[in-house]
């Protein structure tokens, strides 16, 4: 039997900051945003250091950001200026997480709440404001009920 003698060695270490920031409804920072839309990248960054400076980190920490945000809304997060920002700060490392989160819009929910198939069809062409080609909303609701030899000589009968 060996008997290893160990030593302990203090190694420096950085502390690894994460923040992470919603901008989705529900949250504090809804407020600071004008209603209409017309919010700017000034404003999506401003928040952000805000946050951050609520909660500092050490000089030379690796900082870590998730944000949440809509899809549409992440163009204006100027991610170059943010990480210059935090590194004028005193950290060492940054790291930019940004999670986009898709609006669920009246178009979508139409068409997912549409039963059948020529049902959403319709719903589709309507929302587009495009004629449907003529017989589709036949061979549409021949589908839902067709197997599909009846479903090939239907077609092929259509097309002749």
């Amino acid at each position: 039997m060996y008997i290893i003698d160990s030593k302990f060695i203090k190694t420096p270490t950085r502390e690894m900051k994460e923040y992470e920031i919603s901008f989705l409804p529900g949250n504090a920072m809804e407020d600071d945003f004008i209603p209409d839309g017309t919010n700017d990248a000034y404003s999506f960054n401003e928040i952000t250091m805000e946050s951050i400076k609520a909660d500092p980190f050490e000089p030379g920490a690796h900082v870590k950001i998730k944000i949440l945000i809509w899809i549409d809304e992440v163009k204006l997060i100027n991610q170059s200026q943010l990480k210059a920002d935090l590194l004028e700060a005193g950290a060492d490392h940054v790291k930019i997480e940004i999670e986009r989160v898709r609006r669920e819009n009246s178009r979508e929910v139409k068409i997912i709440q549409a039963v059948t198939l020529p049902d959403k069809a319709a719903t589709l062409a309507e929302h587009r404001s495009q004629p449907m080609p003529s017989g589709c909303l036949e061979f549409f609701e021949q589908v839902e009920v067709l197997d599909e030899a009846d479903l090939v000589k239907f077609a092929l009968e259509k097309i002749s």
